[in-house]
């Protein structure tokens, strides 16, 4: 009985891996990129670590929408997405859903960010946050 509970617990959790990876790649101390992607609404992508010493971030979403929750304090995230300002469009109206091939600037100051997948179409997303 426990070995089948253990392939069975194994079994979960390499499924939750195939369903959302993500990643961090560090340029030394001027700039992090943090990247995932999920297939499932809702789902999230990834959470930053802690990002404050950074003056601003970017984020690109290739495939599917996604949408940016904020935290000041570490602990506590916003109920609803971050607005972002669309530098793909012909205006700079804020959104908070981005869409397919298209590149935000993240306004504010945050400690973390965390990316979610919106809709059911599966998604993913790069974040580079940066010091000037």
């Amino acid at each position: 009985m426990n070995t089948i509970r253990r392939l069975w617990v194994a079994a979960f959790a390499l499924a939750a891996m195939a369903s959302a990876q993500a990643a961090e790649e560090s340029y030394g101390s001027s700039a992090t990129r943090y990247y995932g992607t999920a297939s499932a609404d809702n789902a999230l992508l990834f959470t930053t670590g802690d990002i404050i010493r950074f003056d601003g971030c970017m984020l690109m979403s290739p495939d599917g929408a996604v949408d940016v929750e904020g935290s000041i304090d570490g602990t506590n995230y916003v109920t609803a997405p971050i607005s972002m300002q669309d530098l793909g469009a012909v205006t700079v109206d804020p959104v908070i859903v981005t869409a397919p091939d298209r590149q935000y600037y993240v306004p504010g100051k945050y400690r973390f960010l965390r990316v979610r997948q919106n809709g059911a179409t599966a998604s993913s997303a790069s974040l580079l946050c940066w010091k000037q």
